[in-house]
């Protein structure tokens, strides 16, 4: 599963799967020479945004007579039909701003690295906008 912050000049995206025992973590540029692909992905990428799209996009293949994958035949990421919405969602979207969620630098980080990161990252977070606790 891979999911998306998303910042003003680039994308940060955490990508990570219970059997890989790695978590994945992308620096994704922002298309600047595609201005509509970034509008597009501002307008509409959020979440639930994506799960409407995808939910409307299978409504209209169930129009055209085709069929979704049944959802027990969904790799084991996808255990909810929500998610699979999204994930479809996010595939349409970027189809249509003509980008990708894999375009960046990519670098996979094990436990001891990404446990090293959570507690930089609220350090950086206390120390710049106050504890949440």
């Amino acid at each position: 599963m891979i999911e998306t912050i998303n910042g003003d000049r680039a994308n940060i995206a955490i990508q990570y799967s219970s059997g890989h025992m790695l978590v994945g973590l992308g620096l994704e540029t922002i298309l600047v020479d595609h201005p509509g692909a970034h509008f597009v992905h501002a307008i509409y990428n959020s979440k639930a945004d994506r799960v409407k799209i995808g939910q409307l996009f299978a409504e209209r293949m169930d129009e055209l007579g085709l069929d979704l994958p049944d959802i027990s035949s969904l790799p084991p990421e996808c255990n909810s039909l929500d998610l699979w919405f999204d994930q479809l969602g996010r595939l349409i979207l970027d189809s249509v701003a003509n980008s990708s969620n894999r375009e960046g630098i990519w670098t996979n980080l094990d436990r001891p690295a990404t446990n090293r990161l959570i507690r930089l990252l609220r350090k950086a977070r206390d120390l710049s906008f106050g504890r949440d606790e």
